[in-house]
């Protein structure tokens, strides 16, 4: 390998020599720093003439690459970078009106054993041992030695990194802990790209158009990110970076095979078009048999809907607003998993070095996905879900502007549970805008930017019900983020953002500081305050979904919306409630009905009346009891309604913040060993919990009914007439 890079690394330096501009009286070096144990190119290392007076220098690029412009002469170069041994290069000759193509091997026994990272400073250069955050990286090397169905299965040694495995290839992740079967709590990149799903912003990796062949490195950073990174990193942000093309050509291919049927192939192939355009085509497919399980509210449902068939599509229909067909297709699906897991993905990206100080990256993807993934609400049979990017990324120096759009189309996906389809062609589309520069010979540098999210969530009313028409959220920030070198020993990291939310009524502030102090060249011990917040999802605001059953009650499940539920009103009436027996000619199931006993009265009597004569039923549904007859009482309560009880409003979900207290040490022991330890505390406020109860049942009370039936009912019975004779009191009195 080292044979065959090292030449491709010169030519390179030549091609860049050919390309550079020529000056009358003025010539350049032109080259690439690198790593010389790895081969790999070593970013932001500074590259300066000895002696030169001003200091003349110039910092390599994510690749490595550099152009330093000087008068015709010979020189000698100092190259400099983090957790490497400043190297001295003599006697460089530069000629007028050329370009001296030179690279440079740096030597680092150090940090083999931890690289760099961009993520915990959002591009600027850090090694894991003195990021600002604790960090933690996984390299090609690991990934290339491990075959996994999923980019997840690297992450599984990582500290602090907690992975629900949920099936065959599906999982979910967050670090320091708050898991659960549908968490969005880490947030992840690809490429400086969101990768969690539109709307629902739910972290599967095994959804994105990654394959390990592909993969340079994934960067883990522990801990809240707001301030640069802005909502939804309170926990701690996983970026999975991909090889270049420019820099990375070649063809690779892997297959593999194993128990459960898995068949795993996957290719990458890259190649130059020019000396400054590569483009690079990467694919993968997977298959296997998922793990069984049988739900039992899965087998329930489906022996309800075989035991009674006309039963389900009514109410199926009623409860979900289907079609009769649609309903009868649902019905007929309940429970009926397939366990064949299917994925086919592919990726494009074109690379074009347009000068020797900035890039143009252009990239397309699309993952097919097939299988059982669960939600909070059940398992869902995924069929032909198709997850799609498109991306753009403009470098100069150190400004950097991107956009991209995450696509979503489900398919023909449904709840295992209901056979109801789960519809989801949601969008997110991002602007980005960096940049950051240096003062006081780099003793003081800045990063700031600008970022703006669009999420349009779409279900066509299977997830999002009556919200579907005013869902669109919008968000923008922007942060500053500032490193001072106090001493050699001694950096001060300071950032703050601020963050607009359409829904939430304020704007949110995020600071973080970080003293980071080197008492030798391999240990850092790190003090850090982070103030950090996750908005709420389009879930948490725009749910509207029936779950299930409880007994003859359908279970639903609703998002806050933008101004939260009032269930009271101030002189202690409901404001309404939903029923499942009301008749579908008033309404069905999904009108709000008037929370009175005249209400509950009749609908008992709808729905207990087949037991009841026809004479005795004729005159019950006479009788309406009024507000002072029969009380209203809730589930639990120990009094009437109106009396004893106050049911709060349901405020709108607001942000998740959180506060972090955090001091971190990590070093290397003797070249072989390195260790690292963090010890954190975290204050949650708002806390947006999994989905919970919030609305009671409503019964009249026994006491009431019984005594109001006594003083309603024998009136009415003994004047009734019923085959021209009339009851007497006694008998009037025993019926009711």
């Amino acid at each position: 390998m080292r044979f065959v890079r090292t030449p491709l690394m010169a030519i390179s330096a030549l091609a860049l020599a050919a390309a550079a501009p020529a000056a009358a009286q003025e010539g350049a070096i032109a080259g690439r720093v690198i790593d010389a144990a790895t081969l790999d190119p070593v970013r932001a290392a500074t590259v300066s003439v000895v002696g030169s007076d001003p200091r003349i220098q110039v910092r390599t690029r994510e690749d490595g690459t550099f152009q330093l412009e000087l008068q015709a002469g010979t020189y000698d170069i100092l190259v400099e970078a983090r957790g490497f041994t400043p190297t001295r290069f003599e006697r460089v000759p530069v000629s007028g009106g050329q370009t001296t193509g030179r690279s440079f091997l740096v030597v680092s026994d150090l940090f083999r054993l931890g690289g760099f990272v961009v993520t915990p400073s959002r591009g600027s250069v850090d090694t894991e041992i003195t990021a600002p955050s604790s960090s933690h990286s996984v390299s090609a090397r690991e990934i290339e030695s491990r075959p996994a169905p999923s980019p997840t299965e690297h992450l599984r040694t990582s500290p602090g990194v907690d992975i629900a495995t949920e099936g065959i290839q599906s999982s979910n992740i967050v670090v320091r802990g708050f898991n659960n079967i549908f968490s969005g709590a880490l947030h992840m990149l690809a490429d400086y790209r969101q990768a969690a799903l539109p709307a629902l912003r739910v972290n599967y990796l095994h959804f994105l158009p990654l394959n390990d062949l592909d993969v340079e490195r994934m960067e883990l950073v522990l801990g809240p990110g707001s301030a640069l990174y802005g909502p939804n990193t309170s926990s701690g942000v996983l970026h999975v970076i991909t090889r270049s093309p420019l820099e990375s050509p070649g063809t690779s291919v892997s297959l593999a095979a194993g128990e459960r049927a898995s068949i795993h192939g996957a290719f990458r192939t890259a190649f130059p078009i020019r000396d400054n355009l590569a483009i690079k085509f990467s694919g993968e497919v997977f298959r296997a048999d998922e793990w069984p399980y049988v739900d039992p509210a899965e087998r329930e449902s489906r022996i309800a809907a075989d035991t009674a068939p006309q039963l389900c599509i009514d109410q199926t229909r009623t409860l979900r607003g289907l079609t009769e067909e649609g309903a009868r297709t649902a019905c007929n699906r309940i429970g009926r998993r397939d366990a064949g897991v299917r994925r086919y993905a592919g990726e494009v990206r074109a690379d074009w070095r347009y000068s020797p100080r900035g890039m143009l990256t252009g990239s397309y993807g699309i993952t097919d996905m097939s299988g059982i993934e669960l939600t909070g609400l059940g398992a869902a049979q995924i069929r032909d879900w198709i997850h799609q990017y498109v991306q753009a990324r403009f470098t100069y120096d150190r400004w950097s502007v991107q956009t991209y759009f995450n696509f979503n189309d489900s398919g023909d996906a449904f709840f295992l549970r209901d056979g109801v389809p789960l519809v989801d062609r949601s969008t997110v589309g991002v602007f980005q805008v960096q940049n950051g520069f240096s003062i006081l010979d780099d003793r003081q540098d800045f990063t700031y930017g600008w970022d703006y999210f669009s999420t349009r969530p779409e279900s066509r009313g299977t997830i999002y019900g009556d919200f579907e028409a005013d869902n669109h959220i919008r968000e923008w920030g922007a942060y500053l983020q500032s490193r001072t070198t106090i001493s050699p020993k001694l950096d001060l990291v300071a950032a703050g953002r601020i963050d607009s939310h359409s829904i939430l009524p304020d704007k949110v502030f995020s600071p973080r500081a970080a003293l980071i102090f080197k008492p030798t060249e391999d240990h850092a011990i790190r003090f850090s305050y982070n103030q950090a917040f996750s908005t709420p999802t389009a879930l948490n605001y725009f749910l509207d979904l029936g779950t299930g059953s409880l007994g003859p009650y359908t279970i639903r499940a609703f998002g806050s919306g933008r101004n939260g539920w009032a269930i009271q009103n101030a002189d202690g009436s409901l404001v309404g409630m939903r029923s499942p027996f009301n008749p579908p000619g008033e309404g069905g199931s999904g009108a709000l009905l008037p929370a009175d006993p005249a209400t509950l009265w009749a609908l008992g009597l709808g729905v207990g009346g087949s037991g009841i004569p026809a004479d005795i039923l004729a005159v019950l549904q006479g009788l309406v009891p009024g507000g002072s007859d029969v009380a209203i009482r809730l589930d639990g309560a120990d009094g009437p309604l109106l009396s004893s009880v106050v049911i709060p409003d349901i405020e709108p979900v607001g942000e998740e913040n959180s506060e972090t207290f955090e001091i971190g040490w990590s070093g290397v022991v003797g070249n072989r060993l390195r260790v690292a330890a963090d010890v954190y505390y975290q204050k949650r406020n708002n806390f947006v919990s999994p989905l919970t109860q919030e609305t009671p049942l409503l019964f009249l009370d026994d006491g009431d009914l019984a005594q109001w039936l006594q003083s309603a009912y024998v009136p009415a019975r003994v004047t009734d007439l019923v085959n021209n004779q009339g009851l007497s009191q006694a008998q009037a009195q025993a019926q009711a």
